[in-house]
């Protein structure tokens, strides 16, 4: 039995301008095969992505992918302004990156 999913993922972040240009890049590209569709939607500091998918298994690899996309777009995006001299890394308490 195929049960529709409906997943919504916020992320806020001083950088969420930026990560939305990389989510909305990867949106815009066709799936294949097509698992579902992801809309990426931006507020002043905060991105949602809203993942729409035939089942949980097509939501699950749309949702790692993501992931795996937020990861890397929110280091390297962190490395930029800390190369900068920004105290961005400094504010928050670590190196490490962690998006809430």
């Amino acid at each position: 039995m195929q049960v529709a999913v409906k997943a919504q993922l916020d992320v806020c972040t001083p950088l969420a301008g930026n990560l939305y240009d990389a989510f909305r890049a990867e949106a815009a590209q066709p799936g294949t095969p097509k698992k579902g569709a992801v809309d990426v939607i931006v507020n002043p500091d905060c991105v949602s992505l809203v993942i729409s998918a035939r089942d949980v298994g097509d939501a699950r690899a749309l949702l790692n992918s993501y992931l795996q996309l937020l990861h890397a777009a929110y280091s390297v995006l962190l490395s930029l302004k800390t190369r900068e001299g920004d105290t961005y890394a400094s504010r928050q308490g670590s190196s490490r990156s962690s998006v809430q």
